[in-house]
Order: structure tokens, then sequence, then C-alpha cells
């Protein structure tokens, strides 16, 4: 359970930067 929640946190984290980055960004790095 704990180690869950941790995960949720770190996918908030990347979720967050990757709207601040914007899509553009991440197609970059996709291709």
């Amino acid at each position: 359970m704990r180690r869950r929640k941790r995960i949720q946190m770190k996918v908030m984290m990347v979720l967050g930067i990757v709207a601040l980055i914007g899509p553009n960004h991440l197609q970059a790095l996709i291709h």
C-alpha cells in the first residue's frame, strides 16, 4: 500500500512536469 502511494506521487510529479513541458516536447522525446 505504501509503495503504491509513493508510485502515485511519482506519477503525479511526472504528469505535472509533462504538463509544464507541453505536448511538443513530449513528441520530440517519443520520436
